[in-house]
């Protein structure tokens, strides 16, 4: 992906927080020698890349692509609402692996930088409005028995405590267990999240600009899934912000 050189700019600012906080200064992605103060060498900087565009969460279409496309072929061939998101890298091996250890390995301090990181590109984007609200994507129960917390929350809670915007984590309820969306090819994602998600607090949804939280966003199922939830009990509108769109 290439990006303006002002997205470009920021999107290399980002990049070197991050590394530069939590790896060492060879290459995170080869072990390479790094001869300037980079999280990869050259040879695998290609290979890491920010997300600097938004997107559509429905189909994954880009802004840029949404001006030479204005009907959104996509959202109108699976009858998917467009909606707004912004994610601050495209998924690679560097930064899933990263994702894979704060969420299953149980490394939750990493959720620190990233909730900072995707602070910095909320602000960065068209999302905020003056009424925002944070909301993280909830777990079934059962997952959050397994996995002793949500990643969402702890993301949500870190963007609400740099940029300032109030979180409604208990406001959305995922009522139905279900198969575990990275196991499924991408046209049973939708199917599986289907009637999974319902408002529990809707005082706290109507009128909003609700930012859905996640970690991920791959085929947009699981936060399409909430948005049409959220849009049914009020919500004034729904985009989302993510670490990672894959």
């Amino acid at each position: 992906m290439r990006c303006g050189e002002s997205h470009g700019r920021a999107c290399t600012f980002l990049l070197d927080t991050f590394f530069g906080i939590f790896f060492p200064s060879s290459c995170v992605s080869c072990g390479g020698h790094v001869t300037r103060n980079e999280p990869v060498c050259e040879a695998c900087w290609a290979n890491v890349q920010p997300a600097c565009e938004e997107f559509c969460f429905a189909c994954g279409m880009s802004e840029r692509r949404a001006v030479t496309y204005p009907e959104r072929v996509a959202c109108a061939e699976n009858t998917h609402k467009p909606y707004r998101a912004k994610a601050v890298f495209v998924a690679g091996g560097e930064i899933l692996s990263l994702v894979h250890a704060f969420k299953y390995r149980r490394h939750r301090f990493l959720g620190d930088a990233m909730g900072k990181l995707m602070s910095l590109s909320l602000h960065d984007s068209s999302l905020l409005r003056r009424d925002s609200v944070l909301l993280p994507v909830p777990l079934h129960r059962t997952r959050m028995r397994e996995r002793t917390f949500n990643q969402s929350e702890i993301l949500a809670g870190k963007v609400a405590e740099t940029a300032g915007i109030p979180v409604i984590a208990g406001a959305l309820e995922r009522k139905r267990l279900t198969m575990s969306q990275a196991e499924l090819p991408a046209e049973r994602r939708w199917l599986n999240v289907r009637d999974s998600f319902t408002v529990k607090m809707g005082s706290l949804v109507e009128g909003r600009d609700i930012i859905l939280v996640d970690d991920v966003v791959t085929t947009g199922a699981t936060v399409s899934s909430c948005a049409g939830v959220l849009e049914d009990a009020g919500a004034k509108s729904v985009s989302v912000l993510g670490f990672v769109v894959a």
